[in-house]
């Protein structure tokens, strides 16, 4: 069964990389009735919301491997047009991540397709925001990564760490090799009995997107990316809190006091946090002070201090 999964996913990596690197501008849309660019990326969103919707609730796996192909070959041809940069994509936004960079040099579309209960495989695209239509397809690695020791590498867009694409934050006055960096924060519910939030980086390189560099300073030493693995059933928050200015997380520990297992890790009811400094993240114990009361006193703003 597992050969057989294992053969499904490469064949589903196959059809994602050919479709996004292919030059053929094939169409399924009537363009002769269509007025306007809007009108084209509303057709285009109208029906890339049908694969989109189909994919979630497709069982079979060999259908979903055709909705997904169909999906990223819409899709491809709908950020061809001038106009997709801007165009909201309201409607697509229920069933996929679409985050824009706040300095609006790129768009991030990305999503996942569910391949069992427990196993998930994800996707994504880099629109640039230039003249050129500029796309970047996102593979998701992060399996063979964890499986081979590479977690830690420093990787292409081909070899992604995948996961959703939850936040895109522009470190300031921080560049590598005169190109801006950006902290992107992910969350991988791909493994059996654990669950992962990622804080990598990614720099848009003459040569493409880079992901993996090493500004995240940790008590164990300076990391390319940092991943926060805790148990299935814990709810673990990483985020970059802008009234902190800092990354904040939850500090976790193993509920059987096994450091080596990381899906028995749950929050501690501490929160640690990363702060920029010189261009790199140092680490922060108890970013933001628990609330400690007194007996009979009531707490203020829930647990944490007012200020």
């Amino acid at each position: 069964m597992r050969n057989r999964l294992h053969s499904f996913l490469s064949v589903l990596l196959m059809f994602v990389a050919i479709s996004f690197q292919s030059l053929a501008q094939e169409t399924v849309l009537d363009t002769a009735k269509i007025k306007s660019p809007e009108q084209e990326l509303e057709k285009y969103e109208d029906t890339l919301v049908k694969y989109a919707d189909s994919l979630r609730n497709g069982i079979i796996l060999k259908e979903k491997a055709y909705y997904n192909e169909q999906f990223v070959h819409t899709l491809k041809r709908a950020l061809a047009l001038p106009q997709s940069f801007k165009y909201p994509f309201d409607h697509l936004k229920q069933y996929i991540h679409i985050i824009t960079s706040e300095d609006q040099s790129f768009r991030i579309f990305n999503w996942l397709v569910f391949l069992n209960d427990f196993e998930r495989r994800y996707y994504g695209a880099i629109l640039m925001n230039n003249k050129e239509m500029t796309l970047y397809p996102l593979l998701d690695y992060s399996g063979a990564l964890e499986s081979s020791g590479r977690a830690q590498d420093q990787v292409s867009n081909k070899e992604w760490y995948g996961g959703e694409i939850y936040n895109v934050y522009k470190l300031p006055k921080v560049t590598e090799n005169g190109q801006a960096v950006y902290a992107i924060f992910s969350y991988n519910n791909s493994a059996v009995y654990s669950k992962k939030k990622i804080l990598d980086h990614l720099v848009i390189t003459d040569k493409g997107p880079v992901f993996g560099w090493p500004i995240i300073i940790t008590p164990n030493g300076t990391v390319n990316r940092f991943i926060l693995e805790y148990k299935k059933d814990a709810f673990v928050n990483l985020n970059f809190n802008k009234e902190e200015n800092k990354i904040i997380f939850d500090q976790t520990a193993s509920d059987i006091g096994d450091p080596s297992k990381k899906f028995t890790f749950v929050p501690t009811g501490h929160l640690d946090g990363f702060k920029l400094v010189n261009g790199k993240w140092e680490f922060v114990p108890d970013a933001i002070p628990v609330l400690k009361l007194k007996d009979g006193n009531a707490p203020i703003d829930g647990v944490f201090p007012n200020k």
